[in-house]
């Protein structure tokens, strides 16, 4: 895996329009940095992108620590345009080594993790005014899809669990307990906060379906 050359991103578009954006990465040793303990920067996008390193190193300015980044904007109710954040290895359900609770513990340590971060997330005022969209999204299933599978094609998906992952959408906007069981992929995803925020869609979001009409947001 290398810095991705040339290949436009969500977050260098939210500075081409004068948009802020942060990632908050949880157990970076320092900002914009490759593998450190459980911290994996495979999981960090900005860490990949070339145009955010030139002219300006906006990867570290904005590829920061979680901890305390995320709770002082969340408690001052200032978080950016485009907020990524990212659990590291002990809670975002894989588990490692050196993670503090055994494997068998990892997908109860990751519904503890998210079970304390959205309550705070859907107290802030910018939320209750319907300002500020959640999205919390897994990027592969229970499966033992290789890199580069496609699953976009819907003879890969139906037979690939890799392909089949929980997305949840949280917002004032969506009636609780809505379902959008269509075939829809993470290209799509993308492109719906391109919408929303008024960006073009990037590479393959285009022409991909939308959540918003299934979900109402």
């Amino acid at each position: 895996m290398g810095v991705h050359t040339g290949n436009d991103n969500v977050f260098h578009q939210a500075t081409a329009h004068g948009d802020t954006w942060r990632a908050y990465e949880e157990s970076i040793p320092k900002p914009c940095a490759g593998n450190s303990g459980v911290y994996k920067a495979g999981h960090n996008p900005p860490f990949w992108y070339d145009d955010l390193r030139t002219p300006t190193n906006l990867c570290k300015q904005y590829d920061v620590a979680l901890d305390p980044a995320l709770d002082d904007d969340i408690a001052a109710d200032r978080l950016p345009t485009v907020a990524w954040v990212t659990p590291n290895a002990c809670n975002d359900m894989h588990g490692l080594a050196g993670c503090p609770q055994p494997s068998t513990q990892r997908i109860a340590a990751g519904d503890a993790w998210l079970a304390d971060l959205l309550p705070r997330l859907t107290a802030m005022p910018s939320y209750l005014a319907g300002q500020t969209l959640v999205v919390v999204s897994w990027d592969e299933g229970n499966g033992k899809a290789t890199q580069g599978t496609d699953c976009t094609l819907p003879a890969v998906y139906a037979k690939e669990a890799s392909c089949q992952i929980p997305t949840f959408v949280v917002s004032p906007y969506v009636s609780p307990g809505s379902v959008d069981d269509a075939d829809h992929n993470l290209y799509g995803l993308l492109g719906d906060v391109e919408d929303i925020l008024g960006y073009p869609r990037l590479g393959r979001a285009a022409g991909q379906p939308t959540l918003r009409t299934g979900l109402g947001f």
